[in-house]
């Protein structure tokens, strides 16, 4: 399967113009020094993709004279390169269509300094290989306006990448003293292995001394083994009897194992109930301190309704003073209105005769005065009611008596239950450690 490189116009015509420095470059051997790390620092191109772009370049390099061969098939064939930019349209080419384009640049517009006219245009389409004929005439515009500007920004900067020549043979000379160097190691360990094959031989020859030498004491060993065998008899009649006798001692102690088992079994049930006991008495320990802290934010609660009902009391107080005062100021006017009745009567009785028109003006006005008295009278009596101590106290008791006798019930009952509780936990305690 073919490779696919996917580069920018930038990458394209920076990394091709390094690819075609190192071609000019190339030895006897065919080998070149490629400093792949500030490539990549330079251009942005992963150092594999370099070294594939490479070798794809090197191939239509050398089979450039295959390129003016028409019919050639291997030309339909090969790596794709897709070319992308910020603003210009993405084109796809492969290495031999690369290499044309490449020729036609450096014949056309290198030599020349300038770009050709419509009708030039028209005539290198029809001189170049009809490979190049897929490509518009647009993406070949793309393609050499590119090139010239990327050439034109690389020939002003300083490609401190590229090692001059003498650092090169510099290199090459290292290289080749360090190859002197492990021919000369390769030598000596040659020399190291034939004193080791002397070393073996001498080694064999021991050895041969050896066997002769344990041949003669296998046949002294023969005889006393035979001796040997006879007592090897009595100690296994003798090794039978301790079989049986460790056969009995072995069924003592599966007995013993049997019962070490029930034993180990009975201790992990009570080490069980153990810890779910602990566990149960952790729960009412938790429980019981969480009603406590129930209990202590019921007391807060009802220390704070007492406060709000002195507070309200003490406003009530005040508001009886005011009322007081109301009280006071209502039977001054009441009084002025009784004088100013009396006075009213009294011109009444002495104008009767010449103004009766007059009198009956004052008397209209008079049971006005009348009735506002009385009015004043109802809404005292009125407010009368509402200040009285009693009444401030069904009010109270109407508010806040239902919740303070709920709080305290709960109370009680949370004290009880807490008894309860702590009763419970001191009866397992004295379970547990008695």
């Amino acid at each position: 399967q073919d490779t696919l490189f996917h580069l920018t116009f930038s990458q394209l015509h920076h990394i091709d113009r390094l690819c075609i420095k190192y071609l000019c470059r190339l030895d006897r051997d065919g080998r070149v020094f490629i400093n792949v790390a500030n490539i990549t620092s330079q251009t942005g191109v992963p150092g594999e993709t370099f070294m594939q772009f490479n070798t794809e370049r090197r191939r239509a390099w050398r089979s450039a004279r295959y390129l003016k061969d028409k019919t050639n098939p291997d030309l339909l064939s090969g790596s794709i390169l897709k070319i992308s930019g910020s603003t210009e349209a993405p084109i796809t080419l492969t290495f031999d269509q690369l290499h044309l384009l490449g020729l036609t640049y450096e014949n056309r517009y290198e030599k020349e300094r300038k770009f050709p006219c419509s009708a030039e245009k028209k005539q290198i389409g029809d001189s170049i290989h009809p490979r190049l004929k897929t490509l518009s005439s647009q993406d070949m515009d793309t393609f050499f306006l590119t090139r010239r500007e990327t050439f034109k920004k690389l020939e002003l900067v300083e490609e401190t990448y590229m090692e001059p020549e003498s650092e090169l043979k510099k290199r090459l000379e290292e290289q080749e003293k360090e190859l002197n160097e492990t021919k000369t190691q390769l030598k000596l360990a040659s020399d190291s292995v034939k004193s080791k094959d002397l070393e073996i031989e001498w080694l064999k020859k021991a050895v041969k001394s050896t066997t002769i030498e344990k041949d003669t004491l296998l046949c002294s060993e023969k005889s006393w083994h035979a001796e040997t065998k006879a007592q090897l008899k009595l100690a296994n009649d003798s090794v039978k009897s301790k079989d049986e006798e460790i056969e009995s001692l072995k069924k003592a102690v599966k007995k013993l194992h049997i019962e070490s088992f029930d034993i180990c079994q009975l201790l992990w049930t009570e080490k069980i109930d153990h810890t779910k006991t602990e566990t149960e008495l952790k729960l009412a320990s938790d429980s019981a301190k969480t009603k406590d802290r129930k209990i202590e934010s019921l007391k807060k609660t009802i220390e704070r309704i007492t406060i709000e009902k002195d507070a309200l009391h003490e406003d009530l107080c005040s508001e009886e003073d005011k009322h007081a005062e109301t009280r006071k100021g209502l039977h001054n006017a009441y009084i002025f209105n009784a004088k100013v009745l009396e006075n009213l009567k009294k011109t009444i009785q002495s104008m009767n005769d010449s103004e009766e028109k007059k009198v009956k003006d004052l008397e209209s006005k008079l049971q006005e005065k009348q009735d506002e008295l009385n009015n004043t009278v109802k809404l005292y009596w009125k407010l009368e009611k509402i200040i009285t101590e009693k009444h401030c106290e069904a009010l109270m008791e109407q508010k806040y008596g239902a919740e303070k006798k709920a709080m305290e019930k709960k109370i009680q009952e949370l004290e009880e239950m807490l008894k309860k509780q702590k009763t419970i936990f001191k009866k397992m305690q004295d379970a547990i450690y008695n």
